[in-house]
């Protein structure tokens, strides 16, 4: 999968700054998470420059990278108060980021549930990953 999104990658930074790829589900628990984490440190290790955006209010990817100190990935948490209280879309928030370091790839680790930051998320990713569990 990594190979498909290495292709995707280069495709798209021919035409703009960074890939942003979200990881997408209105249902909790079916490993958005942990495919975002998996990416991120993936990509890292093809030698990417990822940042990995925690948009969930659970905060577990940003627990992630606190408890490694951020040296695997930068790894910024987002909420919609925050957007609010900073008066910016996700975009422009996440756009500052990139003036501090020029990232590769941006991966969202979308919140569960109908989160106000979930249509923002959908019209700024290039490519959107929807996990699904069995039934």
């Amino acid at each position: 999968m990594l190979h498909i999104l290495q292709l995707v990658y280069m495709s798209m930074k021919m035409i703009k700054e960074a890939m942003i790829l979200a990881v997408l589900n209105t249902k909790g628990g079916c490993g958005k998470t942990t495919i975002s984490i998996n990416l991120a440190h993936s990509f890292k290790n093809a030698g990417y420059d990822v940042l990995l955006v925690d948009s969930d209010v659970q905060q577990s990817t940003k627990d992630w990278g606190d408890t490694n100190k951020q040296n695997i990935v930068d790894v910024l948490a987002v909420n919609a108060k925050l957007l609010k209280n900073e008066k910016k879309t996700l975009a422009q928030f996440i756009k500052e980021k990139f003036k501090k370091k020029n990232y590769d790839i941006v991966i969202i680790d979308g919140a569960s549930g109908v989160s106000l930051l979930m249509a923002p998320t959908i019209i700024i990713a290039d490519l959107i990953l929807i996990p699904v569990v069995p039934s």
